[in-house]
């Protein structure tokens, strides 16, 4: 997601719910590895959650409840993160080999743009060794990387991007409306219009704006056995199906992670 861009405009990106689930489903060939107590948390609104819950930047939780990622103001970056990692793989006893632990979460959000334009520029969910972004840049790079490290394989960061806005090297994706699966880069490896399916006819597609400023439900689904990521965006009061697939091998995470929300506004 390296772009160039003319006259964005500011959006609020705000979160009511979070859901993350890890656990461990050994297939028969994996009787063998050493399993770790399954890791969840549940945030049904995060007033009372300081504790668990950090943010930097412009990140705040505000009195109502809602996790707010970015302001009004231009330029800014905001990251809001669990307060402790949580372990990714899982060690084969009988072997050095490890695989990565499945995981589901879900969590709706609201992107409110401040005027009729497309919001800019949208936000990312991360899985990273660190969540310490010091040095993280605005506008294309979302609070997560910079111009220095974007690409580099020593991130370690696997991140689903939630993209409001169109630029260089966004693909066959005119509008910018579109979710990504990226790896240590805000280039996507795998990438889609924002759609959901309609239930009545699972053939037919719907798109619809992540800037609509009504909320929006994300799930990410992620099969260890298998290594596939499937994710799902959609209008909260509705459903769909999953919309798009992605592989997350060994060779992109660590040991341990954190898990957060990283956001920017040019």
């Amino acid at each position: 997601m390296h772009r160039s861009f003319m006259g964005t405009t500011i959006s609020i990106i705000s979160f009511m719910l979070v859901l993350f689930l890890l656990l461990t489903i050994p297939t028969r060939a994996q009787r063998t590895t050493t399993e770790t107590p399954k890791t969840e948390f549940i945030f049904r609104g995060f007033s009372g959650n300081q504790s668990n819950i950090v943010t930097t930047g412009a990140a705040t939780i505000k009195p109502d409840g809602l996790l707010r990622l970015t302001d009004r103001n231009s330029n800014v970056t905001g990251t809001s993160f669990y307060h402790k990692p949580v372990r990714l793989l899982e060690t084969n006893t009988s072997s050095t080999n490890s695989t990565v632990r499945s995981f589901s979460t879900s969590f709706v959000f609201v992107i409110i743009p401040t005027s009729s334009s497309n919001g800019g520029f949208g936000f990312t969910f991360t899985l990273s060794p660190t969540p310490d972004r010091t040095g993280a840049e605005s506008a294309q790079y979302l609070g997560l990387l910079n111009k220095a490290n974007d690409g580099n394989s020593t991130n370690h960061v696997f991140a689903v991007e939630f993209d409001t806005v169109q630029g260089f090297k966004d693909g066959a994706d005119r509008t910018g409306n579109h979710i990504g699966l990226n790896f240590n880069s805000l280039t996507s490896d795998v990438q889609e219009p924002v759609v959901y399916y309609d239930n009545e006819d699972p053939n037919r597609k719907e798109d619809f704006p992540l800037q609509s400023g009504d909320p929006i439900r994300a799930i990410l689904d992620y099969d260890g056995p298998t290594q596939t990521l499937n994710l799902t965006v959609y209008p909260a009061n509705l459903k769909s199906r999953p919309q798009l697939q992605g592989e997350i091998s060994r060779v992109h995470t660590t040991s341990w992670a954190g898990v957060f929300l990283a956001a920017a506004i040019f």
